[in-house]
């Protein structure tokens, strides 16, 4: 379960490493767009892993685990697409502005 104010930490971080990218490098498209889907994925993952329902907590049923399963997969993928295409290209961007 991911909490509202990493939610909004993830957020924060994405617009700067959006910001810093369209400024100092010619992929500022590649990284918007990066940021936009991993975002979503992580938002969706998050609605599907703290989808309440009425059933009684003690009744188990397949697919509330299933359902529990893919929001976690979809905040994995979310979390891999932020790192591996908008904070390391925001980061590998500085490094070359101060190299």
């Amino acid at each position: 379960m991911i909490k509202d104010w990493q939610i909004k930490l993830i957020f924060i971080v994405g617009v700067l490493s959006v910001l810093i990218v369209f400024l100092f490098d010619f992929r500022g498209i590649l990284a918007l767009v990066g940021f936009i889907v991993s975002f979503a994925l992580i938002l969706g993952g998050n609605k599907l892993l703290n989808y309440e329902t009425t059933e009684n907590w003690l009744k188990f049923q397949m697919t509330d685990i299933l359902r529990q399963i893919i929001g976690g997969v979809f905040i994995l993928f979310g979390g891999v697409i932020f790192v591996r295409l908008v904070l390391s290209l925001a980061i590998a961007v500085i490094i070359s502005k101060i190299s």
